[in-house]
């Protein structure tokens, strides 16, 4: 499958993720081992973000946070640390259809 990590710096880099663990791949990416919250700000794109980026203080993600505010046409709550984005529906993902504000594990928003 693949996917454009996004770093804090700037640094967009494509992605080969195997599709049978690609959620544990992610977790890599994003070097974490706890919560990897998912953002759908666009129909057919789904952002990978740290759970607790900013709460271990790691660089704002400016490139993401820009690009995920222009999808959704509004200025968004900041990213910290890398994003990985990925398709929705190759994730074996539909389309969110409802809102849910982004303190659960995955973070779904209706583009």
């Amino acid at each position: 499958m693949r996917a454009l990590r996004i770093a804090p710096d700037t640094t967009v880099t494509e992605l080969d993720l195997p599709a049978a663990d690609a959620h544990f791949a992610i977790q890599d990416h994003i070097r974490t081992t706890h919560a990897v919250h998912q953002g759908a700000y666009y129909r057919r794109a789904l952002l990978h973000i740290h759970g607790d980026g900013r709460a271990t203080r790691l660089t704002q993600n400016t490139t993401a946070w820009a690009l995920a505010s222009a999808w959704r046409g509004i200025a968004l709550y900041p990213l910290h640390g890398p994003v990985i984005v990925t398709d929705v529906l190759r994730m074996g993902e539909r389309p969110p259809r409802t809102t849910a504000w982004p303190s659960t594990r995955t973070r779904l928003r209706r583009p």
